[in-house]
């Protein structure tokens, strides 16, 4: 029999301790029964492949931290409110493919350190972060993939210091800029990929003092991608590679003029101290 409801564990009440998982649930449409449950979740919070559910305000009792926070694949699901009693999360932090999503308000009282990796992809209205401006670091990885509406980044301003993973920022075709990533002054632990961003100009929201990185450096396919001086001191400017900070493969090609080649973005760099271009520099010398 298909479960409609989980209207029968009402006479739940008090701290699980451990983990909670709903998943592969095509009828249920609220998470009500579990209105007693309270306190903190140790190890895993799973809501997964629930094809009707709409809200999980039945998770308003869950206060404190969680280890893994994991909502893949609610079709239906359109706020995070059920949640606003979490304040931190030990393992990963995970959004994905959350359609109707338009922004996680439901999260705004986490603060600190994300212990794992931050995975916000596939959520097609989702237009910013905003609720995540209480983090102060992400200790893994952050994967920032396929959220078609997403135009801000701002929310992760407050996110310093090292990366013990990836960076990937790709196929997030509104995102203009690059603005909330500054706090990241490297090291990166694994791999960088910047990746059809179609709308993306600038790299200037990157810090400048990024010269770190132990995977490869993929810097492609941003079609109006103009301004990579922020890369500079990563790529050794002014003259490259082997003075270079990249630890694996560098594969930068189809952005516009100014980031096309590799060559093109090392030209872009500042020179410590002139302040300008060494462009413009050359450009003065021959006049």
């Amino acid at each position: 029999m298909i479960m409609e409801n989980l209207d029968g564990l009402q006479g739940l009440s008090g701290s699980i301790g451990n983990s909670l998982w709903v998943y592969d649930n095509p009828l249920i449409r609220d998470l009500d029964g579990l209105s007693g449950i309270s306190g903190e979740l140790l190890v895993n919070l799973q809501i997964y492949n629930n094809a009707s559910l709409q809200n999980i305000d039945g998770l308003t009792g869950l206060a404190g931290g969680v280890g893994n926070l994991y909502f893949f694949n609610n079709p239906q699901l359109a706020n995070l409110n059920g949640l606003s009693g979490i304040t931190s999360v030990a393992g990963n932090l995970t959004m994905d493919t959350l359609p109707l999503l338009q922004d996680l308000a439901g999260l705004s009282a986490l603060a600190g350190d994300v212990g794992g990796s931050l995975i916000i992809a596939r959520n097609t209205a989702l237009d910013n972060v905003d609720a995540l401006s209480g983090l102060t670091g992400i200790l893994n990885a952050i994967y920032l993939q396929d959220n078609p509406a997403l135009r801000s980044l701002a929310g992760l301003s407050g996110v310093i210091g090292a990366l013990g993973g990836d960076l990937f920022v790709t196929q997030n075709p509104s995102l203009e800029t690059l603005e909330g990533l500054g706090g990241l002054r490297g090291p990166i632990g694994g791999t960088l990929q910047i990746f059809q961003n179609s709308s993306l100009t600038t790299l200037s929201g990157l810090s400048e003092d990024l010269s770190s990185l132990a995977g490869d450096l993929f810097l492609t396919s941003n079609a109006l991608l103009q301004d990579c001086a922020a890369l500079g001191q990563l790529l050794g400017a002014p003259d490259g590679p082997p003075a270079d900070g990249v630890g694996g493969s560098i594969n930068i090609s189809g952005n516009a003029s100014g980031c096309a080649t590799e060559q093109e973005l090392l030209a872009s760099a500042d020179l410590p101290g002139s302040g300008l271009p060494i462009w413009l520099l050359v450009q003065g010398l021959e006049n």
